[in-house]
């Protein structure tokens, strides 16, 4: 090696930084480094004035001042519920490169649902500075509001991509308006509907002579309904010659009925054949995680608190009725929950007191006839029969049992 290359090494600038910090005897290299704004720079941004504008059920804008240098941008963490991210690092984040301004709108919220943000700028190395970062809270709207509680046929017809194929496009209802088209679109009972808000009837007209589903087959509902737990208050439902009647009249083809609650609910049935609350007749087709509280007043046969008759192929689960009952002339086959039973029912429970005229035979606390194909798993049934009634066909649990009825009592 010559002079010239030993000379180009020894003053290298990686060599002089490790000789200034270094001397004779260290057994460690040791220093430390700090950023230091620029001499008559500005100083890294602050963040202040957050202001949160709701925009629907999924959206919430930001808006904020900056101040100082805040060319390196923001970054805003958020996460449900009211208490803020403990720093711009934690939650969910939504970077710089996201944010043009000092204004954003977060999407792909959750309906009524809190959120909470922190907004921080950045500073010369793209790091949070939280010392001057701010904090916002609030809440989406519920789904159903504004224009949704008064769109027809349903709370999101028009909206884009909605036709009712799936959940992800079911057609929503916020409005008993809303609810009572369904049996009037009859070619949308293939679709899927969900109910988005509780429903109260009170003060309207009486749900009469109407049905989702009228007959067997094509003429089914054999779509998906979801309650999503919501409850329908204060309806009547009056159905006179009117067969396989209830909220919905005939579930059939793979169609469900689920998690819907009926409170308060008047029934009044005269001269037809299978009429429950919820379903006149299920064929094949589920009913699950229903339930109803109210009275039942009948002229008719094959009634049930929840479903007229359950035919072979049909399943009413994880449901119960608490009823009082009145049967008037010609009634016969009556159950708390079901009247007629070819199916079967799983989880099911009836609590009932019925009064019994003119010689009203086939009465059940939980079904009025269990037929040779019906199946009955783990139910009960809690009733009181009195009134007038015909022969030995009247049960506590089953007025006559010709089937299977096991883990069941009374």
């Amino acid at each position: 090696m010559n002079s010239k290359s030993l000379f180009t090494i020894l003053m290298s600038p990686l060599l002089l930084l490790f000789l200034v910090h270094c001397k004779l005897g260290d057994n460690a290299i040791k220093g430390s480094v700090r950023s230091v704004a620029p001499s008559g720079g500005s100083q890294p941004g602050a963040v202040s004035g957050v202001s949160l504008t709701v925009l629907s059920d999924q959206s919430i804008q930001l808006d904020w001042s900056a101040s100082g240098d805040v060319t390196p941008g923001f970054v805003i963490a958020y996460m449900a519920g009211s208490t803020p991210p403990a720093s711009c690092n934690e939650g969910t984040l939504i970077s710089s490169s996201e944010i043009s301004s000092t204004t954003h709108q977060v999407d792909s919220l959750t309906e009524e649902q809190s959120y909470s943000f922190r907004i921080c700028a950045l500073d010369e190395y793209d790091q949070p500075i939280e010392a001057t970062s701010q904090t916002a809270t609030s809440t989406t709207f519920a789904y159903c509001h504004g224009s949704r509680l008064t769109n027809s046929p349903y709370a999101n017809s028009g909206e884009a991509g909605i036709d009712g194929s799936d959940e992800e496009n079911a057609f929503r209802i916020c409005s008993p308006s809303q609810f009572n088209e369904i049996s009037a679109q009859s070619s949308d009972w293939t679709k899927y509907f969900i109910l988005k808000s509780d429903l109260n009837y009170q003060g309207l007209p009486a749900y009469a002579n109407i049905s989702i589903g009228t007959g067997p087959g094509v003429s089914s509902f054999s779509g998906t309904f979801d309650g999503q737990f919501h409850v329908i208050r204060n309806i009547l439902l009056y159905f006179a010659g009117f067969s396989e009647s209830g909220l919905f009249g005939v579930v059939d083809s793979g169609g469900v009925v689920k998690n819907l609650g009926l409170v308060n609910m008047n029934l009044f049935s005269w001269g037809p054949v299978r009429t429950g609350a919820i379903v006149g007749a299920i064929y094949s087709g589920t009913v699950e995680n229903v339930y109803v509280l109210g009275h039942i007043d009948v002229g008719s046969s094959r009634v049930g608190g929840l479903v007229g008759q359950v035919g072979v192929g049909g399943t009413l689960k994880n449901s119960f009725a608490v009823t009082s009952q009145d049967m008037a002339c010609c009634t016969s086959t009556l159950g708390g929950a079901v009247g007629y039973n070819e199916g079967t029912l799983l989880n099911t429970y009836a609590v009932s007191h019925v009064t019994a005229l003119n010689n009203s035979p086939y009465i059940g606390g939980l079904v009025g006839y269990n037929d040779t194909t019906g199946v009955i798993e783990n139910s009960f049934a809690i009733a009181t029969v009195d009134g007038s009634t015909t022969g030995n066909n009247v049960g506590s649990f089953s007025g006559v049992n010709t089937g299977t009825i096991t883990n069941s009592f009374y």
